[in-house]
């Protein structure tokens, strides 16, 4: 189904901004998002060299990776097409808890593995990964940001050895029923089928 566009129009106002800045402040650069109905990259637009592209993945499937889930689909098609438009760098607003209640487990750990490994792919300049922000912790914290961290430095490395890894570090004699616990969630969204939910899943 054919949707109007609205991203050109904000485009073209941001690039007019851009413009104008880099006549005054060279090599500073504007940053705006592709965000919901802004998500889709326009068809003739092109954002200017010091404008910044930050695409918030919200609203599609938190459960699986961008490139392994058909959920994904238009997200996925949005962004790497940004990323071959957008000379200034494309930038992602990434969800990592459930915002119905920040305590839910929540089995996004290899999702966003995943999805880090295909932001580098892709050419994306950076990443930011939203969780709990009212409370002091949430659904293994600790144990994602270690594996997340890890990733966006080294996206080569093995999400199974970076779990492992923690646990054994870090759960001491509860380790090895911990990682038992995390592979078993992780395991239990995508076996014996998909099951497909986004950030605000209750």
């Amino acid at each position: 189904r054919e949707k109007p566009g609205y991203t050109a129009t904000l485009l073209r106002l941001i690039n007019t901004a851009a413009e104008r800045l880099d006549a005054k402040y060279p090599g500073v650069r504007i940053g705006t998002f592709a965000y919901m109905s802004l998500e889709a990259p326009p068809a003739k637009t092109r954002p200017r060299a010091n404008v910044a592209i930050r695409v918030p993945r919200l609203r599609h499937c938190t459960m699986h990776g961008a490139d392994e889930c058909d959920k994904n689909g238009t997200f996925r098609r949005n962004l790497e097409r940004w990323c071959e438009i957008t000379p200034g760098g494309v930038y992602i607003w990434d969800y990592g808890v459930s915002f119905k209640n920040f305590l839910y487990p929540f089995p996004c750990l290899n999702a966003m593995a995943a999805n880090l490994k295909f932001y580098h792919k892709i050419g994306v300049k950076g990443v930011m990964i939203q969780s709990n922000y009212v409370t002091p912790g949430s659904d293994l914290v600790v144990l994602k940001n270690y594996v997340w961290r890890r990733l966006m430095w080294q996206p080569e490395l093995k999400t199974a050895d970076l779990l492992h890894e923690f646990c054994q570090g870090y759960y001491g004699p509860a380790a090895d029923a911990m990682e038992t616990y995390v592979t078993t969630m992780e395991t239990a969204v995508r076996q014996p089928e998909m099951i497909h939910a986004d950030e605000f899943a209750g």
